[in-house]
């Protein structure tokens, strides 16, 4: 019994392993003036020399870019590109195309392991198999998590969508503040109209829609601002620092409040900790 849950062990360590692709490091090779990929020993090629900029690897990928270039005189390529001639696309851990150049996007981003593009200044989402998931139609597009991601399209209504293109959040506000990511549960701040409100990730009010211009959310409390000053309120809207700062800011799971050149830290359920005449 002892001898087969050894091998048992052995086995799914293998395969652990197996799934987890050495970390590819790029390197230029002067003999074609380009860069390519290659395993940490820097002698094993798995992408030959091809790109002008190579990163490398971000959750996962790994972005390149190629374009034309000026030769001079002596034969040799000249450091700057021709203008609109670079191209992008995005290799997979295995150093694999999964957008390749001639998809002709004019900019290639990974954020939190969602692949995002960027083609006449409308974004959208695809997929590792270059299938596009979120259309790319948003003039906004913000990508908090992968299962949060902030769009809009020209002056209509903000919505929530995942990484798959589904709606988490409907297309009802007008703004959507920084969210919370608290275990399962998520708290953000929206706008409607001249209104604000927090909602969780159901679409159910937290603090219902109310004339208060909401900032920033703490676990604790909300930074809010009414006639030009920031205060501090609870989840009932209740005052708890009143509406007598310049600024008032989370720095640190600290509230820095800036009143007349003097800085208050407070905890984030409005707790006074500390007075200094600067920020530091």
């Amino acid at each position: 019994m002892k001898k087969l849950l050894s091998l048992f062990a052995i086995l799914i360590h293998f395969l652990i392993n197996a799934q987890n692709e050495p970390e590819l490091f790029p390197i230029n090779d002067r003999s074609v003036g380009y860069l390519g990929y290659y395993l940490k020993d820097g002698k094993t090629n798995v992408v030959e020399p091809q790109f002008c900029s190579a990163s490398y690897i971000t959750d996962g990928y790994y972005l390149v870019s190629k374009a034309k270039h000026e030769i001079d005189d002596n034969g040799y390529r000249k450091e700057n590109h021709l203008p609109n001639t670079e191209k992008l696309a995005i290799l997979n851990s295995k150093g694999e195309f999964i957008i390749d150049f001639e998809n002709n996007y004019d900019y290639i981003g990974v954020s939190e392991e969602v692949i995002f593009v960027i083609k006449n200044n409308l974004s959208g989402v695809v997929n590792d198999k270059n299938e596009i998931v979120i259309p790319i139609i948003y003039n906004e597009l913000d990508i908090k998590s992968k299962n949060w991601i902030s769009v809009k399209k020209d002056n209509k209504k903000s919505g929530i969508l995942n990484h798959l293109g589904e709606t988490v959040i409907p297309f009802q506000y007008d703004f959507f503040g920084e969210p919370i990511f608290d275990d399962k549960k998520i708290s953000v701040i929206v706008q409607l109209g001249n209104q604000s409100g927090v909602i969780d990730q159901n679409n159910q009010f937290v603090v219902p829609l109310a004339n208060m211009d909401l900032r920033y959310l703490t676990k604790a409390s909300i930074i809010a601002k009414r006639n030009n000053k920031f205060g501090l309120v609870d989840y009932k809207l209740k005052t708890i620092l009143p509406f007598e700062f310049e600024t008032l800011d989370i720095y640190e799971d600290k509230i820095v409040g800036n009143k007349k050149g003097e800085y208050f830290y407070y905890t984030i359920a409005g707790k006074f900790l500390d007075k200094k005449r600067n920020s530091l």
